[in-house]
């Protein structure tokens, strides 16, 4: 089941101790982000659907499945809210 955009600012907002690299990344996936690998356990993210949008990131750490740090976290949601009424525009919200 796919989150809304509100349902995963929420979940963002209730993770900011940390959330699991893979969790981050299915939450940015079902709102059609694209996430790409990067160097030294970063992640890369951008979306087509967003005009002037210039792209975010966040650490994934060294791990497997490492926690996502807070900054990062407090990060992608300032980036939601910021493209939220576009995005629910996507999703038909």
């Amino acid at each position: 089941m796919a989150l809304t955009v509100r349902e995963t600012i929420k979940l963002f907002e209730n993770s900011l101790k940390g959330m699991r690299c893979s969790a981050v990344r299915r939450a940015l996936e079902k709102l059609k982000f694209n996430v790409r690998d990067a160097a030294a356990g970063h992640r890369v993210v951008s979306h087509p659907g967003l005009a002037g949008f210039h792209g975010a990131s966040f650490n994934c750490g060294h791990g497997r499945d490492d926690l996502v740090k807070p900054i990062y976290i407090r990060n992608l949601v300032k980036v939601l809210i910021q493209w939220q009424e576009e995005l629910e525009a996507i999703h038909g919200e």
